[in-house]
Formats: structure tokens, sequence, C-alpha cells
């Protein structure tokens, strides 16, 4: 699948697809012919100043199968190298940056519902317990109060506190002393007030985890200089993953709640 955003210039979308297919027979001939010129002229573009034309571009994105946020981006590209003043330039930078960030908003390409109510949304993300204690409900052996006291190692009464919570929240239900999650995949808006405050909570218990000796986690910090372009294709790997990371967790077993937490960010 091709990773349109991971490209900075349109010409280095086209080598690294003609890369990627270099098994594929004429492949390099296939898209001359789907941008309506000659073989000759696409080779002229990738090694000169030459540029194609929008309409070359857009014959190109359709031969990719690209969808309608990544056909903006590659014609954008091309506009940005066509541009002949510093003002027009200066705005196709700008609109290209904002597809990026429009294709990294994780809260729209998982579409996942959040928490109505902002009352209790603001309470839900203000603790990471809520969120344990909610996911925890989805595992047999840690519906009731006690069980999920002794594993998270938290006050029987806080616990009480937080299924009621719960509860009113629409995410958990109770049927004697049992509790069950009645709703449990969903995802916090980037622009929500609450985000930076649950990338807290939980960090802050990754680091926790970290201090102790017998914990099974894997911790890595990392910090490293690279290239723009491969910045981008490391980010949109990585959303690929988070993406996947979600499927996997819906389609397994409830035997274990853990944590995922990552980061990857300009210094």
């Amino acid at each position: 699948m091709m990773e349109i955003f991971t490209y900075q210039t349109y010409k280095s979308a086209l080598r690294g697809q003609i890369r990627a297919n270099q098994a594929v027979k004429g492949y390099k001939s296939k898209l001359a012919e789907a941008a309506g010129c000659q073989r000759a002229y696409l080779s002229h573009v990738l090694k000169t100043h030459v540029q194609l034309t929008p309409e070359h571009a857009l014959g190109i994105a359709h031969f990719w199968g690209l969808g309608p946020l990544e056909k903006d981006y590659f014609l954008e590209l091309v506009n940005r190298e066509r541009a002949g003043t510093l003002s027009l330039r200066k705005y196709c930078e700008e609109r290209l940056a904002e597809m990026r960030l429009q294709n990294a908003n994780l809260s729209a390409r998982l579409k996942r519902p959040g928490i109505g109510e902002q009352k209790l949304q603001t309470l839900y993300y203000s603790s990471w317990h809520y969120s344990a204690i909610h996911i925890l409900l989805t595992i047999p052996g840690f519906q009731t109060t006690k069980a999920i006291s002794n594993h998270l190692r938290l006050s029987e009464e806080l616990v009480r506190e937080a299924l009621i919570t719960l509860k009113e929240m629409g995410l958990a239900e109770q049927a004697g002393l049992v509790w069950k999650a009645s709703s449990f995949d969903i995802h916090l808006a980037k622009d929500s007030p609450m985000n930076s405050i649950n990338h807290s909570n939980w960090r802050g218990r990754a680091v926790l985890d970290s201090q102790v000796k017998s914990s099974t986690g894997t911790h890595f910090t990392g910090v490293y200089s690279m290239s723009q372009e491969d910045l981008e294709r490391l980010k949109a790997e990585l959303i690929k993953f988070v993406e996947l990371t979600r499927k996997t967790a819906l389609a397994s077993a409830e035997e274990k709640v853990v944590a995922f937490n990552c980061d990857l960010f300009e210094v």
C-alpha cells in the first residue's frame, strides 16, 4: 500500500514507486501512459527541472488508486514545484502541512465513539484508574469490586465509586456483584482538553512500571536525527501500527489489560 504522505516531493514519490515496482514489467511506461505523456518525457521530468502538469499528476493519482485526500496531496506537491512566485509556493506549503495533519488525525482515521457528556469525559480521563477498571471489566475473573481492588492495588471504596461512575457514563453495567463493560472501544479526540492529561496519566504509569525490576514491560526512549522524508515515513508506519494494535486488541481474547504508550515528535 502506498503511503503518499511520507513523500516531501512528487518526484521522490515517483522514484519511490518505480523502485517499489521494479519487478513489474513496463511499470515506467504504464506510469507515462496513465499521465498521458511519452515515457521519454517522464524520464526527463525525473532527471531535470521539467515538471509534470496537474493533468499528468491526476492521471498518475488515478493509476495509483489514491484516495481523495491523498490525491489532493499529490497534486499539491506538483503545484508547489510549478509555483512561479514565493507567495504561491508558501501557500502550497501551508496546504500540504494541513493535509499531513489531517491524515495524521487518529480520531478521524479510527472513527471510534467518544464519551458524550463533557463532565463525564473530564472525569473519565482525569485519572488512569477509570480506564484501567473499565477495560478490566472485559476480562472474566476481574468483574467484581474485590477482584479489581486486589489486582490494581486500589481500595475497594475507590473501585466501587469508579464502577458507579462508569455505569453513569454508559460504559459498565451491573448484575448482582458482577460488573461488565457495556462499551469499550472509545477514542479521545486529539483536540480535546483532556488529551494531554490522559497521555500524562498513562505515561506516569509507564515510568512507575519501568522502575519495577520484576516488570515484564518493554520501555524504550530514543532520540535521533533524520531527514524530513524519513520522519514522515516513520510517522506513517507508526500510525499504521497504532491502527493494527486496535484491530488486534478488538479481535483478541480478554485475558490481560495492557497499556500501549507511543511517542514520536520533533525536538
